[in-house]
C-alpha cells in the first residue's frame, strides 16, 4: 500500500512579507472599485453581504498595518537611545589624533632631535669650557706651531695675569640631520651642559690673553697669548659633552640659534639612584613653570605647574626661542603633537582635545544647528512613540 501524502496543516505559519501587505492593500482597492461600479449600475444599491465582506477586509488591512507599526515603534526609542549614546560617547571621549600647540616653558633640561642640518648657536663668550668625547685636540704652541693631543678631554678657563684678563670664545656649532641634542642647566650662574649625540661639525674655540689649559695627563698650565689663537677640536661621532660657563659680561645669556626646527621633544630626565645592591631609575619632569596653548581650539591656555609631566608620543615643529637664562632654560615651542598626556606611568591623563572641543572650535555654527536638529528629531520621535502606545 503506497503511503499517502499528508495534507498541509491549516495552522502552518506563513511569514508575511512586505509583498503580502502590498497585495492585501491592492486587493482591498480592487474590491472597493468593483463594489463602487456595481453600486452605480444598481442605482446605489449594494448587497449587505458585500458591504460586510468589504468591512472585514478593511479591518484586516488595518490590523495588518497596526501590527507592523507596533513592531517598528517598539524599537524606535531604544534605537534612538543607542544612537544618542554612541554619538555622545564619540563627542565627549574620542580624542583627535594630533593638535597644534604653542608652549612657553622655563625648564632645567630640554631634549630634542634636529630633522635637518642645523646651526645650534652663534659664537659665544665663555669664562670656562670643558669638552669630553673628542678624537683629537690641536692646541696652539709657541710661534705658529700646533700640538695635537689624540683622544683626550679638554678644559679651558680664563685667567688674569698682571691685571690682564683672558678670553675664551667658542665658534658656532653645526649638527647633522637626526642629531640628538640635550641642553641642561647646571648649578652656578651661567653654567650649562650641552650634549650632542651624533656627528657635529668640527668644533673650535679662540683664546686670547692669559688662559689656563688642561689636557689630562699632559698639560695643566696658564698660557698667555698676545693675539687670538685657535683651538681645533675633532668630535667623536658618538657623543660629545660640552660644559659651558657663559661669561658674565657676554650680554645676552647664551646666543642659541632660533627659530630652530626640532622634533621628538622631551621635557623629562631619567634620575638614577644606587641602593643596596640595586639601581632605581625614575623619570622626572624638567618643567619649572610654563603655559600650554591649544592653537587648534581657539588658543585655550592651560598653566603648567613646577614638576608637572608633559609627554608626547610624537612632536614636530620649531623652537621660536630657546635661550640660557640665570634660573633655567627658556623655551618657546610651536608645532604639532600626537598623544600629548600628563602624569606618571599608570596615572597618565590625555591632554589631547576631544572631538567636541575640536568641533566647537572649528565648526561651532554647524555643531549648533546639527545639535538643535537632532534634539528636535529626538523629541518628535519619542512623542510619537508615546502617542502610539495603547
Amino acid at each position: 500500500m503506497e503511503p499517502r501524502p499528508c495534507p498541509a496543516s491549516s495552522t502552518t505559519h506563513v511569514p508575511r512579507t512586505r509583498t503580502d501587505a502590498d497585495a492585501l492593500r491592492a486587493l482591498l482597492a480592487r474590491r472597493m472599485e468593483e463594489a463602487a461600479a456595481d453600486a452605480v449600475r444598481a442605482d446605489g444599491e449594494v448587497p449587505g453581504e458585500r458591504l460586510d465582506a468589504l468591512a472585514r477586509l478593511i479591518r484586516l488591512v488595518e490590523m495588518r498595518e497596526a501590527a507592523s507599526a507596533s513592531g517598528r515603534s517598539r524599537w524606535a526609542v531604544p534605537a534612538v537611545a543607542v544612537t544618542t549614546l554612541v554619538c555622545a560617547s564619540v563627542l565627549f571621549f574620542a580624542r583627535v589624533s594630533s593638535t597644534d600647540v604653542a608652549i612657553e616653558l622655563n625648564v632645567s633640561e630640554v631634549d630634542f632631535v634636529t630633522p635637518t642640518v642645523q646651526v645650534l648657536s652663534d659664537a659665544v663668550s665663555l669664562s670656562a669650557l670643558g669638552i669630553s668625547g673628542l678624537l683629537g685636540i690641536e692646541l696652539p704652541a709657541a710661534g705658529a706651531q700646533m700640538v695635537r693631543h689624540p683622544e683626550s678631554d679638554l678644559f679651558v678657563t680664563t685667567a688674569r695675569v698682571a691685571g690682564r684678563a683672558g678670553t675664551v670664545n667658542f665658534d658656532p656649532i653645526t649638527v647633522a640631520a637626526g642629531t640628538h641634542v640635550t641642553l641642561r642647566k647646571l648649578d652656578g650662574r651661567g653654567h650649562y651642559e650641552l650634549v650632542i649625540g651624533g656627528r657635529a661639525s668640527d668644533l673650535a674655540a679662540a683664546v686670547n690673553g692669559p688662559v689656563r689649559i688642561v689636557v689630562p695627563t699632559t698639560t695643566n698650565e696658564v698660557r698667555v697669548f698676545q693675539f687670538p689663537r685657535r683651538i681645533s677640536l675633532e668630535p667623536d661621532s658618538g657623543e660629545v659633552r660640552l660644559d659651558l660657563t657663559v661669561a658674565a659680561d657676554s650680554g645676552a645669556r647664551g646666543p642659541l640659534w632660533s627659530p630652530l626646527p626640532v622634533e621628538r621633544v622631551v621635557l623629562s630626565r631619567i634620575d638614577e639612584f644606587q641602593g643596596s645592591g640595586q639601581t632605581v631609575l625614575r623619570r622626572v619632569s624638567t618643567i619649572r613653570s610654563g603655559t600650554l596653548y591649544f592653537e587648534s581650539i581657539d588658543g585655550r591656555a592651560q598653566p603648567l605647574r613646577a614638576g608637572e609631566e608633559l609627554h608626547f608620543t610624537k612632536s614636530s615643529g620649531e623652537f621660536r626661542e630657546w635661550r640660557m637664562d640665570d634660573d633655567g632654560i627658556v623655551v618657546r615651542f610651536r608645532g604639532t603633537v600626537h598623544g600629548m598626556s600628563t602624569g606618571s606611568e599608570g596615572t597618565r591623563r590625555s591632554l589631547m582635545p576631544t572631538m567636541l572641543d575640536w568641533l566647537r572650535a572649528r565648526h561651532g555654527v554647524s555643531l549648533l544647528w546639527g545639535s538643535t536638529a537632532y534634539a528636535v528629531g529626538l523629541f518628535v520621535t519619542v512623542l510619537g512613540w508615546f502617542k502610539r502606545q495603547p
